[in-house]
């Protein structure tokens, strides 16, 4: 029987993967304990930083947008 062994790396790769094609992050922190339940921390390693980079470049992203807009109000006269 072979044993699937899945690197850093790979787990990083696979969950950007699933949070660009619409999984949640609570679902990948859902995933995330899973792994941390069968010490598995290698992939832990990789889920965790795929959702902190995620999380800060949509979050960067967020910043980014609102700077752009620039609303000009005026006042006229009464």
């Amino acid at each position: 029987m072979s044993v699937l062994v899945i690197t850093k790396d790979e787990a990083f790769a696979y969950t950007l993967l699933d949070i660009s094609e619409g999984n949640s992050y609570e679902d990948m922190r859902i995933v995330l304990k899973d792994y941390e339940e069968r010490e598995e921390y290698e992939v832990c390693a990789g889920i965790h930083l795929a959702i902190e980079v995620s999380s800060f470049m949509a979050l960067t992203l967020l910043v980014k947008e609102q700077e752009e807009i620039k609303i000009e109000l005026t006042f006229d006269e009464l």
